[in-house]
C-alpha cells in the first residue's frame, strides 16, 4: 500500500456449500499484525484476530454463512520485518446450516422444554448465561457450561462432554446463543464467540471433558461483552 503497509488476500471457495469454517496451524500473528475472514460481500466478518486469539499456533473460525470466504493478513509498515506466519490447515464444507440439523433444529425441542428466554426462567438469568454452544472439531455441535473454580478468579473454565472430543485448539464457543424471548426463534439468534482452548482432563465412563478457554481473554478471563456468568458445582456424593 501506498503507506507500506501490506495486505494478503485469498479467496476459498467450497462449491454449494452452505457454510464455510477454516482451522489454522503454525501460524504467528506478531504484535500489530491482524488476520480477517470475512464473506464476499463482507456481511459476516470475524476478526480482527491477533496474537492472543491463537494457541499453539492454531486458531479456529465460526462458520461463515455461503460459500466463498476471502482470509485477510494486515501487516503495518513497521512490522515490514516482522510478518509472521498465516497457514490454513483445513476447510470444512458445511453441507447443511445449524438450523437444519434434524435432532437439534429450531422449533424440534420436546413439549416438556422451554427455552431459558420463558417465565419459568426468570430466576435463572445468571445462570443461563453460563450455558454455551461450542462447535467441536469445525464439523459438530456440542452444549457445555462456564464453570467456576474454587479460587474464584475467572479462569474461564468450560465443561463438556467426552464425546464432543476432538481438538480444542480449533473449538468456537458460543455466548449469548439464546432465543430473545419464549418463542422458539425462526434462525440463528445473535451471539458471541471464542476460539481456541486446551485440555484440561477428560475421561470416557462419566464422558466429561473440561477444557479452558484461550482465546480472545481480557485479562485472562472470558470479555465482559459476553455477559459470562461462571455456573456453581459441587462434589458431595
Amino acid at each position: 500500500m501506498p503507506n507500506g503497509d501490506k495486505i494478503w488476500l485469498i479467496e476459498v471457495e467450497a462449491t454449494n456449500a452452505k457454510t464455510v469454517n477454516l482451522s489454522f496451524k503454525n501460524t504467528e500473528i506478531p504484535n500489530g499484525n491482524e488476520l480477517y475472514i470475512y464473506n464476499p460481500d463482507k456481511s459476516f466478518i470475524l476478526g480482527k484476530f491477533e496474537s492472543k486469539h491463537l494457541y499453539n499456533g492454531e486458531l479456529g473460525s465460526e462458520l461463515v454463512p455461503g460459500s466463498k470466504v476471502f482470509v485477510e493478513y494486515y501487516v503495518p509498515a513497521i512490522n515490514s520485518d516482522n510478518i509472521g506466519n498465516v497457514e490454513i490447515s483445513r476447510v470444512t464444507h458445511g453441507y447443511r446450516t445449524a438450523g437444519e440439523y434434524q435432532e437439534k433444529a429450531f422449533g424440534s425441542s420436546g413439549s416438556c422444554n422451554m427455552n431459558v428466554n420463558c417465565p419459568d426462567g426468570a430466576d435463572w438469568v445468571n445462570q443461563r448465561n453460563s450455558a454455551l454452544m461450542l462447535v467441536s472439531g469445525g464439523n459438530g455441535f456440542c452444549s457445555g457450561a462456564l464453570i467456576n473454580n474454587t479460587a474464584n478468579d475467572g479462569t474461564p473454565y468450560v465443561l463438556t462432554a467426552n464425546h464432543c472430543y476432538s481438538n480444542p485448539a480449533s473449538w468456537v464457543f458460543r455466548f449469548q446463543w439464546q432465543s430473545e424471548n419464549c418463542p422458539n426463534p425462526g434462525s440463528s439468534p445473535s451471539f458471541e464467540s471464542l476460539s481456541g482452548a486446551v485440555l484440561r482432563a477428560r475421561r470416557t465412563p462419566s464422558d466429561f471433558c473440561l477444557v479452558e478457554i484461550t482465546g480472545g481473554l481480557d485479562n485472562g478471563t472470558v470479555p465482559q461483552l459476553h455477559t459470562p456468568y461462571f455456573a456453581g458445582w459441587n462434589n458431595a456424593n
